[in-house]
C-alpha cells in the first residue's frame, strides 16, 4: 500500500494535479520517470565526466536545460508531425490556470518562533528573527551552494500574500 506524504498530496491539490504512485519493485509501472531521467543521463549529463566538473554553476546546467528544452521543443514529433510548442498553445486553452499564490511547500520547512525567544531552528543551527515574529510560523530553507548558501527566513503572517525575508 502506497504512503503518501502529506505536503506532496497537499502540494498537488493546491496546484490541481495527480500522484501516480509506483507499485514497489516494479519497474513497469514507473516508465515516465525512468524515462526523464534517461532523457536527462543522455542530452545533459556528460557521460565520461563528473557533473560537478561540466557545469561551473547550477545555473550553468539550467541554461543548458533550456537550450534543451527549446531544441526538443521546436522539433516535430514523429508520430504527431507537429512540434511540442505548437501543441502546447492549443492545450493552453484547455489548461487550468496555475494558481496565484504558490503552494507553502515551496518556501520551505515551517517553523514556529517560540513565544519568549525570537530564534528558529534549523538544521542544527539557530537563527534569529524579528521580534515582531514571536509565535509566528515562518518557513526556513537553504539557496545555493558553498560559499554562495544562504539560508533563507521567510514570513507571511505580516502581510499576506507578501512574503517578508530576513
Amino acid at each position: 500500500m502506497a504512503v503518501r506524504n502529506p505536503a506532496i498530496v497537499a502540494f498537488a491539490r493546491h496546484y490541481g494535479v495527480t500522484l501516480h504512485t509506483c507499485v514497489p519493485v516494479d519497474p513497469a509501472s514507473k516508465g515516465g520517470s525512468e524515462s526523464s531521467v534517461k532523457v536527462a543521463k543522455a542530452d545533459l549529463v556528460p557521460k565520461d565526466t563528473n557533473l560537478l566538473e561540466a557545469y561551473a554553476s547550477f545555473a550553468d546546467l539550467e541554461d543548458a536545460c533550456e537550450v534543451f528544452c527549446a531544441q526538443v521543443n521546436a522539433r516535430e514529433h514523429r508520430v504527431t508531425r507537429r512540434t511540442p510548442d505548437a501543441m502546447l498553445a492549443e492545450e493552453r486553452a484547455r489548461l487550468p490556470p496555475v494558481p496565484a499564490d504558490p503552494h507553502t511547500v515551496a518556501f520551505g520547512v515551517t517553523r514556529t518562533v517560540p513565544a519568549k525567544t525570537p530564534m528558529v531552528t534549523f538544521d542544527s543551527g539557530q537563527y534569529s528573527v524579528p521580534h515582531e515574529l514571536l509565535g509566528a510560523t515562518v518557513w526556513v530553507r537553504v539557496h545555493g551552494r558553498g560559499a554562495d548558501e544562504r539560508v533563507i527566513i521567510e514570513c507571511a503572517s505580516l502581510s499576506w500574500p507578501h512574503l517578508d525575508r530576513f
